[in-house]
């Protein structure tokens, strides 16, 4: 089946989905479909390789407004931030580029990452004053065009000028509109700077999919908003009553031998700093009335 939008014709289509309004939501091309999309030519895939994933070549907003599009091979596509390579793009409804994956190889038994990885060469980047050299994962753009995150590679490790200093982080950092750091993932414990001492940030828990929302996070002004840790927290006050909070120990689901540490998250609010050891167990604590220690 053939389909008409107005970027152009998709041929030969199956795996077709509709919005409620009848409009084309996604479907799977198996022919060559060239769609003028903000001026460059693009060819959803049609072809079938080993790293293919079987997932739509094109998918629309419900008035007609492409939202995505799987590429048939990496083509360099014009960015806020030049020329990018790109096999998979996605759009704001508006048209504007929402984000950008130079890579987007289905990871099986026949292909690994390792391999996918390979397809790629280290871009070279300069933040906050710094530079370095990694593989990225995905591009995200604000609608205004401002990048709004850097994903990297898993394999990657980097260094990062931030506000605390310059850090070894992995997957990647976000950023405010304003090009200010929002947040990153500290590859390793490394000391952070608090409101209630130093402190060793570090997520074990860390996915490391995307780097829109990392766990250590920053204000605008640059000031420490939250981390995770997996030290132990003792809080005294002015009473002398204190609490000693360590991070949560669990089975490992697959290994009874193993054993998982869950860390600790602090967020710092105005005067005051919330630990969250578990979802029903919170601590709130006033900072100029608390002393801290951190182990």
């Amino acid at each position: 089946m053939d389909i008409t939008t107005k970027y152009g014709t998709l041929y030969d289509c199956y795996n077709i989905a509709n919005h409620e309004n009848g409009q084309i939501a996604e479907c799977i091309c198996q022919k060559e479909s060239p769609l003028n999309i903000n001026g460059t030519i693009l060819y959803p895939y049609y072809g079938e390789n080993e790293r293919r994933k079987l997932s739509p070549s094109i998918k629309f907003y419900d008035d007609g407004s492409v939202k995505s599009i799987y590429l048939e091979k990496q083509t360099m596509i014009d960015s806020p931030w030049g020329s990018l390579p790109a096999e998979l793009i996605t759009f704001y409804q508006n048209g504007s580029l929402c984000r950008l994956f130079p890579l987007n190889g289905k990871i099986s038994g026949y292909w690994t990452e390792t391999s996918e990885i390979k397809l790629l060469a280290k871009m070279p980047f300069t933040f906050f004053g710094g530079e370095f050299t990694a593989r990225p994962m995905c591009f995200h753009f604000y609608e205004s065009g401002n990048l709004k995150s850097l994903t990297l590679q898993s394999s990657e490790r980097v260094s990062l000028n931030t506000p605390v200093g310059k850090l070894k982080i992995k997957c990647g950092f976000s950023l405010y509109e304003d090009g200010s750091i929002y947040s990153t993932e500290p590859a390793a414990a490394q000391y952070v700077s608090t409101p209630i001492g130093m402190v060793h940030a570090f997520s074990p828990d860390s996915v490391d999919v995307s780097a829109d929302s990392g766990s250590l996070t920053f204000t605008k002004d640059g000031a420490v908003s939250s981390l995770e840790t997996i030290s132990s927290i003792g809080a005294v006050d002015k009473q002398g009553h204190d609490l000693k909070i360590v991070p949560l120990k669990t089975m490992h689901p697959l290994n009874e031998e193993a054993v998982l540490i869950h860390p600790l998250k602090l967020e710092f609010t105005g005067e005051k700093v919330t630990i969250t050891r578990s979802e029903q167990e919170k601590y709130n604590f006033p900072l100029a009335a608390t002393s801290f220690t951190i182990e």
